[in-house]
């Protein structure tokens, strides 16, 4: 008895300290809203990459990357829709002190929209900053980190 005991608090003292070390003092930024074959998200802070699961919780500086012939779309909690094609990766940047937060725009196709007219705040690719207002655009970087924005209905700045 006194070893069941003694092995209960020592797991009790591991899961304790496990949860303690999980919680995000960030809010959530979005969720996995579809996912098609290989997606993967890598939490803010981390190196690993897991398997996506759909309605995942997206926080600050979180990845999704998107496989060979997969796909996946993220809806940020202000609504706006982000679908991401293959072979594509994407970091998570909130909003801060009242300004639209940042997309990191790291690789492959990516496309925006959003029902009302906004300020989507800026978007960084390896090559290119760029600030977007309007409802809906793409953009696209290719492997060598040349970059494409197209405007479907908007202004970038």
């Amino acid at each position: 008895m006194n070893g069941i005991v003694r092995t209960t608090a020592i797991c009790a003292v591991v899961v304790t300290a496990a949860v303690a070390s999980a919680p995000r003092a960030a809010e959530q930024c979005g969720k996995v809203a579809s996912l098609q074959n290989q997606v993967e998200t890598r939490p803010g802070g981390t190196e690993a990459w897991a398997p996506s699961i759909l309605d995942q919780g997206l926080f600050e500086r979180d990845r999704v990357r998107t496989g060979e012939a997969s796909r996946a779309a993220i809806l940020y909690s202000d609504q706006t829709l982000h679908r991401i094609n293959e072979k594509s990766e994407v970091e998570v940047l909130p909003p801060q002190a009242g300004n639209p937060g940042v997309l990191r725009v790291l690789s492959g196709q990516h496309y925006f929209s959003s029902r009302r007219p906004k300020d989507y705040g800026r978007i960084e690719t390896p090559t290119v900053t760029a600030a977007i207002r309007g409802t809906e655009f793409a953009v696209d970087v290719a492997p060598g980190g040349t970059t494409t924005i197209t405007m479907l209905e908007g202004v970038v700045a």
